[in-house]
């Protein structure tokens, strides 16, 4: 279950940023997920509360934010939404697409004190 690695690499950055910035309290952690990532919500909610117990984050909680994925269409040129990888263009049928988002995993605010 890489949900569990995602968790400690999350928790790991959040003491880093903790250390930088000189605060000693997360309060919630809000993260943008990609629809192609690959990421299982409840796993990763799961090891969140259990990784987060004696460290910085814990009793924050922990907001998920699913977004969608593009990919530019290598024939037509255009940017399309898509819905898993191997799809061809419904504007042209063209079976190339070039990933542009949706596989990634980002912090995209902390609450602190």
């Amino acid at each position: 279950m890489h949900e569990l690695s995602l968790c400690r690499r999350i928790i790991s950055m959040i003491e880093e940023t903790a250390r930088e910035d000189s605060f000693t309290v997360v309060k919630s952690i809000h993260l943008s997920i990609g629809k192609l990532s690959c990421i299982e919500a409840e796993a990763l909610l799961f090891g969140f509360e259990s990784l987060s117990k004696n460290s910085i984050a814990q009793g924050a909680s922990l907001e998920l934010t699913h977004t969608p994925a593009s990919a530019r269409c290598m024939a037509c040129n255009e940017i399309i939404e898509v819905e898993q990888y191997a799809q061809n263009c419904p504007l042209c049928s063209h079976q190339y697409l070039q990933l542009i988002s949706g596989d990634e995993m980002r912090i995209t605010q902390l609450e602190v004190a």
